[in-house]
């Protein structure tokens, strides 16, 4: 008769499985610290995107005014002069105050020298950016130059 009574009884009932819903508190702290995180982020990415665009716009433009005197569309003294109006417009652009981007001349070159650390402007092939853009032929070691506008443009702003 025990037996018969044991075979009576049902099987153990377990509880149910845990839910992944709701979340436990720390996943919720988790989730609005990575939210935060990658909304400042997306923010940063584009204030420096917006930041860099007018490098990259000169960029842009001194590729095209390179393009140009290689192919002989442009004088060197045109090069010249497109060089330097567009280092004057990146550098308003980024120092709007500066009273040195009305200078020419060796006032230009030292005040460019000091932006870049070195003497490449004043002595070197920048040096074409002074009064010798306006010589009937401006020479210069034109691959340097180019180098030298590069990294200057790369460094303004930063």
């Amino acid at each position: 008769m025990n037996t018969d009574l044991l075979q009576q009884l049902k099987g153990l009932e377990l509880p149910p499985e845990p839910s992944m819903w709701p979340p436990a508190p720390g996943w919720w702290l988790l989730s609005a610290c990575a939210l935060g995180l990658l909304t400042w982020s997306v923010i940063q990415l584009r204030r420096r995107h917006s930041d860099a665009a007018p490098r990259r716009l000169a960029r842009v433009e001194l590729t095209h005014a390179r393009q140009a005197f290689r192919a002989s569309e442009l004088s060197a003294n045109e090069y010249a002069d497109t060089v330097n109006e567009l280092l004057k417009r990146v550098l308003r652009h980024y120092q709007p105050a500066a009273p040195e981007l009305t200078a020419f001349g060796d006032e230009w070159l030292a005040y460019l020298d000091a932006s870049a650390g070195n003497d490449d402007f004043s002595k070197g092939p920048g040096r074409v950016l002074g009064h010798d853009r306006f010589r009937r032929h401006v020479e210069t070691d034109w691959q340097a130059f180019a180098a030298l506008i590069d990294k200057t443009v790369a460094r303004i702003g930063q």
